[in-house]
């Protein structure tokens, strides 16, 4: 599904299963984020817990609708280390 958003909104999918990414994403999380053309679709979000402490960051300096989409293998709302990092700044879409 998120290729289909992705392509619709000319979004660049970056996933995290991508080792050399992830370490990238957890040494500098907000270098990593500040470095993102947006619209941009973060896959398997739920694998760097710094990443999402700097997505909310930037939504919160930035609050404009549909910067970032978060897709994952696991529900990040539902996760105990991650259940108030985006908690008011997110939509869930199916």
């Amino acid at each position: 599904m998120f290729d289909e958003v992705a392509g619709r909104g000319g979004a660049r999918v970056i996933t995290l299963d991508d080792a050399t990414t992830r370490a990238a994403a957890d040494a500098d999380p907000s270098g990593f984020v500040d470095s993102l053309a947006r619209p941009v679709v973060l896959d398997e979000v739920q694998r760097s817990e710094p990443l999402l402490l700097a997505i909310k960051e930037a939504v919160d300096k930035d609050t404009s609708p549909g910067q970032f989409l978060l897709t994952g293998s696991a529900n990040i709302l539902t996760a105990p280390k991650f259940h108030d990092a985006l908690t008011g700044r997110t939509e869930i879409v199916r």
